[in-house]
């Protein structure tokens, strides 16, 4: 890294140089850096143009796909001359045009397990902007494997959502920690089905280039083990967590309240009351059990406010052992009641409830779909997936009142 910017470079790219965590050393990282972007649709036709511009050295970009005149309103790379041309030819081109210095790599083909390795091996970081699922399993399990740092982006409708995965961590989770391959439909990314408003692609993929500028600079916080949804009909932006214990027998995706990492709010007297349920969550794919249409649809049987609400998978094969759920006081003095909607079960789930600490043996308990359950979680209980699928349960701590008292008594 020791060549030095030439002045065109310098006065080039003197707006960014010029930021304190950015400067001459910064602009030689960028200059250097190999990035790959799979999938040069809304997402990585807003990629490549920014990370072009910002001077990254080296761009391999890849879709085999074709420009088609529906592609225009979004993806910012092609006009109409590019109709029935190749997209990766298209967009080089028109890139050559902003930074004749970033060299730009086209693979005009279908990633699959066969090709992957000798495209993706060359590059530092990828990002993922394809239209369907089992590009991103492919490539998510190929960087995982590889320790590669991947960005992942999605869009559909007035929503995106970005996943930043730095497999260089231990504990870093996957796409598998948020979707199951078997139960996820493409339909939810593709446009000709669900539509898209071209300026959601222009935004998602501006924040992907973003996060991987501030990867290779090492500069603020990335968004590694995060879910970062954006709803920009409502301008309403959350982060969703995902946590693993020990062995990743389980996984935690809050959606109100409290994620299970902020330990401030687990402080005597901090704020617990004051979580707004959010009526537009709804997540129709994760099971096809007709009573679970939404979210909200479950929340409004419930005649009460809520302190937390969550998704918790308990991984096949897995056990969580005997355990008491003492981390919060209100729970313990009944101030708070933890409801579980089971989401997707079978009968070989096992729920086991335990007098006290010292009992070897317990009530053991099926808990099926379509129902509400409610018990003294302060009580020891364990719970065993024998089954070969992970248990998903949607799990909701309400706050007491006599209507949700006199439901589960």
């Amino acid at each position: 890294m020791s060549q030095n910017l030439n002045k065109s470079q310098i006065a080039r790219f003197s707006r960014q140089i010029i930021l304190k965590n950015v400067g001459i050393l910064g602009q030689k990282k960028i200059i250097k850096s190999k990035v790959l972007i799979i999938g040069m649709g809304g997402l990585g036709c807003s990629v490549a143009e920014f990370l072009t511009r910002a001077g990254v050295g080296n761009l391999g970009i890849i879709d085999f796909d074709n420009v088609d005149i529906t592609n225009i309103h979004r993806q910012s790379l092609y006009d109409v001359k590019d109709i029935k041309k190749s997209k990766v030819i298209a967009a080089k081109k028109k890139l050559s045009k902003i930074n004749s210095n970033t060299k730009v790599n086209c693979y005009k083909v279908k990633l699959n397990k066969g090709n992957i390795k000798n495209i993706i091996s060359t590059y530092d970081y990828i990002i993922d902007g394809s239209d369907n699922f089992k590009t991103k399993f492919l490539v998510n399990d190929y960087c995982k494997k590889t320790k590669k740092f991947l960005i992942v982006g999605a869009i559909s409708k007035f929503d995106g959502h970005i996943f930043t995965f730095n497999f260089k961590n231990k504990n870093t989770p996957c796409i598998r920690s948020f979707f199951q391959e078997k139960e996820i439909s493409d339909d939810i990314l593709n446009c000709e089905y669900e539509g898209v408003l071209g300026t959601v692609a222009g935004i998602i993929g501006t924040i992907q280039a973003n996060e991987i500028l501030k990867k290779i600079l090492n500069i603020g916080k990335n968004l590694n083990g995060y879910m970062l949804i954006l709803d920009l009909l409502n301008l309403d932006f959350r982060k969703v967590k995902t946590k693993y214990t020990k062995g990743d027998a389980w996984t935690a995706i809050s959606f109100y309240g409290y994620g299970p990492e902020t330990e401030d709010i687990l402080k005597p007297g901090v704020l617990k009351s004051s979580v707004k349920i959010d009526t537009k969550l709804q997540f129709t794919k994760i099971s096809d059990e007709p009573v679970m249409k939404s979210v909200h649809e479950i929340l409004e049987k419930l005649p009460c406010t809520f302190e937390r609400v969550r998704f918790m998978k308990l991984v096949a094969g897995k056990v969580i052992g005997k355990h008491s759920d003492k981390i919060d006081k209100d729970i313990e003095s009944g101030n708070i009641v933890r409801v579980h909607v089971p989401i997707r079960t079978n009968e070989d789930v096992i729920f086991t409830l335990y007098e006290n600490a010292r009992d070897k043996i317990g009530n053991e308990h099926n808990l099926k779909t379509g129902h509400f359950y409610y018990t003294d979680v302060s009580k020891p209980h364990a719970v065993r997936n024998n089954s070969n699928i992970d248990r998903i349960h949607l799990v909701v701590d309400c706050h007491a009142n006599s209507a949700l008292r006199t439901l589960i008594a």
